[in-house]
């Protein structure tokens, strides 16, 4: 059951990763706070987050609810992340499967965790970034 909240992890630390930062909007991924975001800068951040959500989501162990407060928790700050060109297609899937996931995870069907975990798997080799994998 442990590993079946793995995804989440790594999902969450990207997202606590692109929340660092000064307070004016910008990101690791995107200094200006607007336009593209430089492709190596966004798949090491988003990796880095990646490893630390793995880590969070590690700690809270088996708890369906702990793991969905962690994934509502960095959610907002995956989707302050940007890519540019292809990239950002597929990071919006990427984001997307991670609201199915935190939805899935609030109704308790572990059918659908597993299938959002699978897509974000597959998306996050296309992305670039081994740590979101799983």
């Amino acid at each position: 059951m442990h590993k079946r909240y793995s995804a989440i992890a790594l999902c969450c630390a990207a997202a606590a990763l692109a929340g660092c930062g000064s307070s004016s909007g910008s990101s690791a991924s995107n200094p200006q706070g607007t336009g593209p975001a430089n492709t190596p800068v966004f798949r090491a951040s988003l990796n880095a987050l990646c490893k630390q959500g793995n880590a969070a989501v590690a700690k809270a162990g088996a708890d369906r609810a702990k793991a969905l407060a962690i994934l509502n928790r960095y959610l907002p700050q995956f989707k302050a992340l940007t890519a540019q060109g292809s990239l950002g297609t597929q990071y919006q899937r990427f984001v997307a499967n991670l609201e199915a996931e935190a939805a899935a995870l609030k109704t308790g069907n572990a059918a659908a965790v597993k299938a959002a975990q699978q897509k974000n798997a597959a998306l996050a080799k296309e992305l670039g970034v081994p740590a979101c994998a799983g």
